[in-house]
């Protein structure tokens, strides 16, 4: 009974350990000073990624809680970007954007992204922020049916935003300039888009300080590529 009992314990407390834990946070919209709430992430289990580098394991909703919205005037971002205090002609800009939006389907995961990422594109944000937020809208959309040509754009958009980005500098060190190249490949594959992406992986092949698990991604992707293979799924 003893035995039975200690068994159980662990069971119990590994899967805590492991679970993908939140805390819920209250912000005021610095729009328009309504109250929104975020349940911030606590704890997560990571067991590895995909080859677009979506994290993989005990994460649950984790993506969907990085961005949140509005539901008076639609703002949407970070908890950071609500907490944030915006200028006053940065508050007509978002304010004015925000009133063209269509309100059919705002409450998406998906276009609460496009929308976070719309906003620091009008406020000239570095392409690096911008560039996450649409590959994240780009995994919420995976598993949506009726998402997966907003998929392929939200991918397009973040391709764009990171060739930006590795062009003007944004990224720290040289590693991380190589994992984005490569990940700039693998999107193009994943789009269709097969001479890019073999020159993009060439990219990575080719340099020197690049690490042996992004070679690896690169050749086994680029075989793809050579074989016009575009699955978006794995």
């Amino acid at each position: 009974m003893r035995t039975t009992l200690t068994s159980v314990l662990i069971l119990i407390f590994s899967s805590n350990l492991f679970a993908h834990t939140c805390n819920t946070n209250t912000v005021k919209c610095t729009i328009d000073n309504t109250t929104v709430e975020f349940c911030v992430t606590a704890s997560m289990y990571i067991n590895g990624s995909l080859f677009d580098f979506e994290k993989q394991g005990a994460i649950g909703s984790y993506y969907s809680e990085l961005i949140n919205m509005n539901n008076t005037c639609y703002f949407s971002g970070y908890i950071s970007d609500f907490e944030k205090k915006y200028k006053k002609d940065h508050k007509n800009k978002i304010s004015n954007f925000l009133k063209t939006l269509s309100k059919v389907n705002l409450k998406n995961e998906v276009s609460q992204c496009t929308v976070s990422a719309k906003i620091k594109e009008l406020l000239n944000e570095k392409n690096s922020n911008i560039s996450y937020e649409y590959l994240v809208a780009s995994y919420l959309a995976k598993h949506q049916e009726e998402e997966q040509e907003l998929r392929i754009e939200t991918q397009c958009n973040t391709i764009y935003c990171l060739k930006k980005a590795i062009q003007d500098e944004d990224f720290s060190n040289e590693t991380e300039k190589i994992n984005m190249t490569y990940l700039v490949a693998e999107l193009y594959r994943r789009t269709s888009d097969f001479e890019n992406a073999i020159i993009y992986f060439d990219k990575v092949l080719k340099n020197i300080k690049s690490k042996e698990f992004i070679i690896n991604f690169s050749k086994s992707q680029k075989d793809l590529a050579l074989h016009f293979i575009s699955d978006n799924f794995i």
